[in-house]
């Protein structure tokens, strides 16, 4: 039995872009409407109780799945501010842990729709290109439910990787090989579509944290030795330059 989706963060934001533009409801008063202010209320609260108030929440959404997803797309498309990232985030979110048919449709508009340009003044401190790149992963993986019941979600997914971004190209691969279906075929296509320097994104392989190697003492480096003893390597982490791009081709 697949466990309990999860709250997940919300992505980091900063208010170094700000649009002001008159704010309006996000939502109708209708039933749909309702549930999903809760839903994301539920997301934003703390304490031992709000995972279990949140999978309550999620039932309640999961029972008239169709005008959730109706309310939804339309907060999403016509009522949230171009700047609301975290808003815009947890919409898609649970559009995703929704795992109903009728958000699959929602998710690949989503995922074909163009990231626009950048809007930030300040970039380097919030990209409006990061936060939709965020946008558009995150209905990625959300087609994770979809793999084995939707005919052309595989597809959809190897189409992700001709798209001009590697993330949603990295997210696209990794949804494939946590489903378990990266087979020969499906290689074979990715390997046409993708860019032949991305294809070392093909090998990187998804990993929960309790795998990556840890260090035990991070300050064991910055000790000073005695005298006569040599220090031990660090762990290296996994690089992809040009030169091991090249390295991965060959």
């Amino acid at each position: 039995m697949a466990e309990s989706p999860q709250i997940n963060d919300y992505p980091s934001s900063s208010d170094s872009f700000q649009e002001q533009i008159p704010q309006q409801p996000l939502f109708t008063n209708s039933k749909a409407g309702i549930l999903l202010q809760n839903a994301l209320e539920a997301m934003n609260s703390f304490g031992e109780e709000a995972e279990d108030h949140f999978q309550e929440t999620l039932k309640e959404l999961k029972e008239i799945p169709e005008e959730v997803i109706l309310e939804l797309a339309q907060a999403f498309d016509d009522k949230c501010q171009p700047n609301a990232y975290p808003t815009k985030w947890g919409l898609v979110y649970l559009a995703t842990v929704l795992e109903h048919k009728a958000a699959y449709p929602f998710l690949k508009r989503l995922i074909f729709t163009p990231i626009p340009e950048e809007r930030s003044h300040l970039p380097h401190s919030f990209s409006t290109v990061g936060e939709e790149t965020i946008l558009r992963t995150t209905a990625v993986e959300g087609v994770s439910y979809f793999i084995r019941d939707q005919k052309d979600a595989q597809d959809l997914l190897v189409e992700c990787t001709s798209l001009p971004s590697i993330s949603i190209a990295r997210a696209a691969i990794q949804t494939l090989q946590k489903a378990d279906v990266l087979d020969g075929k499906l290689r074979e296509k990715i390997e046409a579509s993708l860019p032949r320097e991305l294809h070392y994104l093909m090998k990187i392989k998804p990993m929960n944290v309790e795998d990556v190697e840890q260090i035990k003492d991070p300050k064991s480096h910055l000790k000073p030795l005695p005298k006569g003893i040599k220090r031990k390597n660090k762990p290296r982490a996994p690089r992809f330059d040009s030169d091991n791009r090249k390295n991965n081709n060959n």
